[in-house]
């Protein structure tokens, strides 16, 4: 039940064979009490380890080493040492190539915006030239028509000059009559 007593540890219950070799290893039955078995002494720094320091430790120590085995351990360190020193290398040395190549894409890039910019630029350029010389043309034109047009309006208002003073000077010659002679010469 609940208030159990381990009078006997080796009538401990089977299903927890961990907590009942716990026990058996570290306690003993002392009238139906457990008592811890080891029992620790302060030692001087002059003095052994504790009792507990290897004797009861399960982890092995370390095989002791022939000088063939530590040269052969210091070779395969160094191998393991070197091949990691090249693959960094290796790594530095590919990770320049990839921005090597990365700036060359880049550049590549960059030119070819910039021959499609000075394509514009160059289409451009000439599309205005041609506006440019269509004005010129168009004003020219403009110009002659314009010269021309003064020119008749100037003989025009000679002749009509030249017709008030002949019906001035001569009182009795008809507009019509003058004016027809004037056209017909």
């Amino acid at each position: 039940g609940k208030n159990r007593r381990y009078d006997d540890i080796w009538n401990y219950p089977k299903t927890d064979v961990a907590i009942q070799l716990y026990l058996q290893t570290h306690f003993e039955n002392c009238g139906g009490m457990l008592v811890l078995t080891h029992v620790f002494s302060f030692l001087f720094s002059t003095q052994a380890f504790p009792p507990w320091s290897y004797r009861d430790s399960r982890i092995a120590a370390p095989p002791r080493t022939r000088p063939e085995d530590r040269r052969r351990m210091r070779e395969e360190r160094e191998l393991l040492k070197r091949q990691y020193e090249e693959r960094m290398k290796e790594e530095e040395r590919l990770q320049r190539v990839r921005e090597e190549e990365l700036k060359r894409q880049q550049e590549i890039l960059l030119l070819q915006n910039l021959e499609a910019a000075r394509r514009k630029f160059e289409t451009q350029k000439l599309h205005l030239e041609e506006q440019l010389l269509q004005e010129r043309q168009f004003r020219f034109e403009t110009e002659t028509k314009a010269e021309e047009q003064i020119s008749r309006l100037q003989a025009e208002i000679d002749r009509l000059r030249e017709w008030k003073m002949v019906i001035v000077s001569h009182p009795t010659v008809t507009p019509n009559k003058h004016f027809n002679q004037q056209i017909s010469s």
